[in-house]
């Protein structure tokens, strides 16, 4: 015979919560449904995965934490993918970072029949790549640490070049010029971004406390000395350059062809 249950006794539980229901039982409503949604989309992302989104996720990494940050386990936490849900599209890590690159230089085209001069043409060149850095911090790490050899950047370079070989230009001084237009907009880029992100009175007290009989033109130019990366700046600076590859053309590549 079975002993009969106590009038009051507590009835006996159902089948115990699954680990969904015991996350959201006691969460509010509106929290619930965000959840959901989110776990939702992330679901649809790994459906639908493909190299681009690879590569915007890795940017976004490499924006917020750095280049040392890309890695393939990261990225697929950035998606809501495993990490080796990321080999079906892409090989290597490398491949990623050739991504980035792709990204950076991939979109900047150079019309080699516009018919405007060879300078105004590379101004507008190097004018876009520096935009387009200033807005993804992890795309001027990549540019300022590996080496760029992938078609769609060499794709840019290579018009550049018959930009400049189209206007006589040697092809040693070619390849000069595009190298230190490419030098000097990541490196400003980089100084740019870098005192855009600093405290700028910070700057001017470190300046001030130097000793002035040894700054004396540190001194007197303290106030100006941290302002100079900025968008006007980054532009004198590139004109100048242009001059100078111009005026070297002009004076003395002919003679060296």
């Amino acid at each position: 015979m079975h002993r009969a249950r106590p009038p009051h006794a507590p009835r006996p539980s159902r089948t115990p919560l699954c680990r969904c229901e015991q996350v959201y039982a006691s969460a509010p409503r509106e929290h619930v449904y965000a959840s959901l949604v989110a776990k939702s989309s992330r679901a649809l992302r790994r459906g639908e995965l493909n190299k681009k989104l690879i590569i915007d996720a890795a940017l976004r990494v490499a924006d917020a934490h750095g280049l040392e940050a890309v890695t393939m386990r990261r990225i697929g936490e950035e998606l809501g993918a495993s990490a080796t849900g990321l080999y079906r599209h892409v090989n290597t890590r490398e491949e990623i970072v050739d991504g980035l690159i792709d990204r950076a230089l991939g979109s900047v085209t150079t019309d080699t029949d516009s018919g405007q001069p060879w300078d105004t043409q590379l101004r507008h060149a190097f004018l876009a790549i520096h935009r387009a850095l200033l807005g993804h911090p992890g795309l001027t790490a990549v540019l300022s640490t590996q080496p760029v050899s992938t078609v769609r950047a060499m794709r840019s370079a290579e018009q550049m070049l018959a930009v400049l070989r189209g206007a006589g230009f040697a092809p040693d001084t070619a390849i000069a010029a595009v190298a230190a237009l490419q030098s000097y907009t990541f490196g400003f880029t980089v100084q740019q971004r870098a005192r855009t992100a600093a405290n700028p009175s910070n700057h001017l007290t470190a300046l001030q406390a130097l000793p002035e009989s040894d700054f004396p033109h540190i001194h007197e130019l303290a106030a100006d000395f941290g302002a100079w990366t900025t968008e006007k700046h980054f532009e004198t600076g590139l004109d100048w350059l242009l001059a100078a590859i111009g005026n070297d053309h002009c004076n003395g590549d002919n003679a060296r062809k």
